[in-house]
């Protein structure tokens, strides 16, 4: 399982996770964001509003990352219905 990627306000250890996730390769970061988003879907219909709120911080770190290395990390497409 990936990990899922989050950050309280002011994150003691935001640096030591920041450099685990830019040692990922692309791929694996691509699969972080794709785990934190789904925990952070699954927050939001829970109501649970501080973690979503350090969900978001985690998938914004991740798109950060990712744009330093030239990457663009979209949402999948989902299959609309007949």
């Amino acid at each position: 399982m990936t990990a899922i990627v989050s950050f309280e306000e002011a994150d003691p250890d935001r640096e030591l996770k920041e450099r685990q996730l830019t040692s990922l390769d692309d791929d694996q970061l691509a699969s972080a964001l794709a785990a934190t988003r789904r925990a952070a879907a699954e927050a939001r219909a829970n109501e649970q509003m501080e973690r979503l709120f350090q969900l978001v911080r985690g998938m914004k770190t991740i798109h950060r990352i990712a744009q330093q290395r030239g990457l663009i990390l979209k949402r999948p497409r989902v299959a609309q219905g007949p």
